[in-house]
């Protein structure tokens, strides 16, 4: 039978116990490691032939994109031909722009220079191929002002239809005034 001292100090024993648990833990570390790695790389090369796959996709299907694109491009030239259309028809027909300008500015003047018309535009035809529509934009300085010029408008020759599409205040300094946008039928 033989008998074993262990001369080591508790310290030595402790380092010593110390550097066996790195050890072991080193070596789990690194299997993990070498799992963690495996799985990266298969994660990795999948995504790659997904990435591949998608671009493959994408290039088969360019050409759907730029008719696409071409398709939209070409809505907005039009859009912009009918209404380029809508204007020179209706500075074509017999009533001349300056009679709309004559009862616009009648109608403002019979407001007691109380309302002040910024500017109008056609916007399109109306439902009658006979009619087009004119928005009115213009500062009035109260609600009175701007209710008698839409009356004023309305018993125009003219002005078939006339409709207030907004109206709001706005602090103009120290007063409020009240902001309008007018759709008017034009007959």
């Amino acid at each position: 039978m033989s008998i074993a001292t262990n001369l080591m100090s508790s310290s030595a024993s402790r380092a010593s116990a110390a550097r066996i648990g790195l050890r072991l833990w080193a070596a789990v570390f690194t299997v993990v490691g070498i799992l963690f790695s495996v799985a990266y790389s298969y994660a990795s090369q999948a995504a790659n032939e997904a990435a591949a796959q998608c671009a493959s996709l994408e290039a088969q299907y360019e050409p759907i994109t730029q008719a696409k694109d071409e398709t939209r491009a070409a809505k907005k030239r039009i859009e912009t031909l009918k209404q380029n259309e809508v204007f020179a028809l209706n500075v074509a027909k017999p009533r001349p722009t300056l009679a709309l300008v004559g009862a616009i500015s009648a109608a403002a003047a019979q407001s007691v220079d109380k309302v002040y018309v910024r500017h109008f535009h056609y916007v399109s035809a109306g439902q009658d191929a006979d009619e087009s529509i004119l928005m009115v934009t213009g500062v009035g300085e109260d609600d009175a002002a701007v209710t008698q010029f839409v009356a004023n408008l309305a018993d125009a020759a003219v002005f078939a239809n006339v409709e207030m599409k907004s109206s709001n205040a706005k602090r103009d300094g120290e007063n409020v005034v009240r902001e309008f946008i007018l759709q008017c039928t034009v007959k």
